[in-house]
């Protein structure tokens, strides 16, 4: 079609204004009011291109996420406990009973 890179390129908001019929300043024409409608169906359908998923997330994804960011301070403190500070703790013991052996 002759409108195709033109609709191919539009916002969403000019797509709107041609599927009802004002584009630009003007009127537009019948086939670009068909293809802005086309190019609408195209963008809202979920399947539409691979590049444009769809927006709605399940609420059991959203309640893991908001929950794993507020709780990621809280694991990296655990981790640090047991990856840094028993090391030093159990470093320190054990020299305190090789000199306490000798």
């Amino acid at each position: 079609m002759a409108f195709e890179r033109t609709v191919a390129e539009m916002t969403t908001e000019q797509l709107i204004s041609a599927a009802n019929g004002r584009y630009g300043s003007g009127i537009a024409s019948d086939g670009l009011i068909k293809e802005a409608a086309a190019e609408l169906k195209r963008r809202s359908s979920p399947a539409g291109s691979a590049a444009n998923p769809p927006d709605q997330i399940s609420a059991d994804a959203h309640f893991i996420a908001t929950n794993a960011s507020r709780d990621a301070g809280r694991i990296i403190k655990h981790l640090w406990i047991i990856f840094v500070l028993l090391p030093f703790v159990c470093g320190i013991l054990f020299w305190i009973l090789m000199e306490a052996a000798k």
